[in-house]
């Protein structure tokens, strides 16, 4: 061990605590690990909160298992200790643990603080948790917390997960000071619900208070014109971002290429997705998306094949697009071609994906090979089913449609 530090292991209990106030053990830590192995075998540690300062400074590095051993060790934890733990249990996705300490925390009459209440309130949302989202709120009111703005953030957050958008709102309006924050996550709230109106309300209340919104916001309003298909709100708030000086980011661009595409603007989704320095494949597949949404399906089939060739593999959700639109052409080879690749990719059992094979062998008359694909993986699902019979009956098929339904019905196939 290092000599200064043993010779304040020498001087006693009072010099140890001025080396865990000091930078040296939060900077290392292998030396913690040291000093932790030798003050184990001094009988005066539990009695001076020495261990609670190794567990702090186990937390700050994100040290999971040594701080909750340490943790563990100590009959009654100080306040302090549950305040290190439970942020760190959250953080590293053992909810349930830091719910299983805040209620031992109150249960010892132990007030949390204002890290301890977003930690629980975050899990409250994640697991959709109402009720104890709700139990938590009355008790930070109790404990006078109900202004300070990173809990009222995160409660904003909580409630806009459980669905409840109108206890979200009235939180955002009685925080007294609301930051940049507050207005992102509300709008982002309303955005995920499909309020896309209240979105653009918010947003314009936000600018009138003279906030200047930033990347994350912007991006939120972008979707909420997709929502309503505004294509001059859209273009406004793009406008904005520029004005701005707001870099467009390979995110923000594939919400752009989104928003323009589906409110029938391809030539400015274009536009968006050929100046991308690095598309990725979310880009790329939201690029073929709008194409086909805009029944310009020899383009998307383009994209496709740019996309391929510039080495970035198709997910489950372009091969969707892809036999969408080669259905949509009638081409069959290059359909066989997609469905080739999409077994060779492992995704052929997926019920999605192979629904779209059945839906694009249908399309371009090849009713054998869409049964094929039909019977290969039948189980209780009845959409392939429903898909199959459309096929038959949109090739004018009747009687094969009517056996089907009676094969269903007598294989207690549920709708």
């Amino acid at each position: 061990m290092d000599p200064i530090i043993q010779n304040l292991f020498v001087k006693g209990v009072h010099s140890l605590h001025s080396l865990f106030h000091g930078p040296r053990l939060k900077e290392d830590i292998k030396l913690l690990r040291s000093v932790h192995s030798t003050i184990l075998t001094m009988d005066v540690v539990r009695s001076n909160g020495i261990l609670e300062q190794i567990i702090s400074i186990f937390a700050s590095h994100e040290s999971v298992l040594e701080a909750s051993l340490i943790f563990c060790s100590i009959s009654h934890p100080s306040v302090r200790c549950y305040h290190d733990m439970i942020p760190l249990y959250a953080k590293h996705g053992n909810g349930f643990r830091a719910f299983e300490l805040y209620s031992r925390m109150m249960k010892e009459g132990l007030n949390p603080n204002e890290f301890t209440f977003p930690c629980i309130l975050k899990i409250c949302g994640d697991i959709v948790a109402l009720e104890e989202g709700q139990l938590l709120h009355n008790q930070l009111i109790y404990h006078g917390f109900e202004s300070n703005i990173v809990v009222g953030n995160t409660l904003i957050c909580m409630y806009a997960k459980c669905g409840r958008l109108e206890m979200a709102q009235k939180v955002f309006e009685t925080l007294p000071n609301q930051s940049l924050v507050s207005w992102s996550s509300i709008i982002t709230a309303c955005t995920q619900h499909g309020y896309g109106h209240l979105a653009l309300q918010i947003f314009n209340e936000m600018q009138d208070a003279k906030v200047k919104p930033d990347i994350v916001i912007f991006s939120c309003t972008l979707k909420a014109c997709c929502i309503l298909r505004v294509l001059e709100h859209g273009m406004l708030i793009h406008s904005q971002m520029l004005e701005s000086g707001i870099l467009v980011d390979v995110a923000v661009g594939n919400t752009l290429i989104d928003m323009y595409g589906k409110c029938g603007n391809l030539d400015d989704a274009r536009n968006v997705f050929e100046k991308l320095s690095h598309p990725n494949l979310h880009s790329w597949g939201a690029m073929i998306s709008v194409c086909i949404h805009n029944h310009h399906n020899r383009l998307a089939l383009e994209i496709l094949e740019r996309m391929q060739n510039n080495d970035v593999h198709p997910d489950k959700v372009v091969y969707t697009y892809a036999l969408q639109a080669y259905g949509a052409l009638g081409a069959i080879e290059h359909g066989k071609s997609i469905h080739n690749q999409i077994i060779q990719s492992n995704l052929d059992s997926d019920i999605s994906i192979r629904n779209s094979i059945i839906n694009m062998y249908s399309k371009c008359g090849m009713l054998n090979e869409a049964y094929k694909v039909f019977s290969e993986h039948l189980n209780g699902n009845s959409i392939p089913w429903a898909v199959m019979m459309e096929a038959y009956s949109e090739n004018g098929c009747g009687l094969p449609v009517l056996q089907l339904f009676q094969k269903m019905q007598k294989q207690q196939i549920n709708n």
